[in-house]
């Protein structure tokens, strides 16, 4: 038993100190009609902005949606691959680097994120790519949020996000 009291801390502290992966935007949460009641009590539909979430939300600098080049038919799927082309790399590379492309959709939209981490640039450590997305019944999907955000080798925490550019 006092072998045991011995080595549970000492567990403890190991995981304690363990790097941590960067943090990715939360999930948004399942999306159901896109209905909302308005005071009077009647039912409308659920505006842009009460169904997407905010790119300050989660500290991204927003870009011009016309950066991405989009004809406004594309699916997630299609904004993601766009993503990965247009800011990842063909080249061969070193290190850690590692790109991951996360998609999450609902009735009402979808987040679409490109991640490059441990670029081999001497200021930009890793970027974020968002595209925030949005459904609308009666229309063809439309980009509400486009944003980057990015981890800057020389920060006082290199491993914090931040929307700035790096120095």
């Amino acid at each position: 038993m006092r072998m045991l009291n011995r080595i549970l801390p000492l567990t403890f502290l190991l995981a304690a100190c363990e790097p941590k992966p960067p943090v990715a935007p939360p999930e948004p949460p399942a999306a159901e009609a896109p209905l909302k009641t308005t005071s009077d009590g009647k039912e409308r539909d659920a505006t842009v902005e009460e169904l997407t979430p905010s790119l300050e939300q989660w500290d991204f600098a927003a870009l011009p949606v016309s950066d991405l080049g989009l004809t406004g038919t594309e699916d997630a799927a299609a904004v993601g691959a766009l993503l990965q082309a247009k800011y990842g790399t063909t080249e061969p590379t070193e290190g850690a680097y590692s790109e991951t492309l996360k998609v999450t959709e609902t009735d009402a939209g979808a987040l679409v994120l490109f991640t490059a981490l441990n670029r081999m640039d001497d200021s930009v450590k890793s970027e974020q790519y968002l595209v925030e997305l949005f459904y609308p019944a009666a229309t063809a999907a439309g980009v509400t949020g486009f944003g980057v955000r990015r981890q800057c080798w020389r920060a006082a925490d290199p491993d914090a996000w931040t929307k700035d550019p790096c120095p």
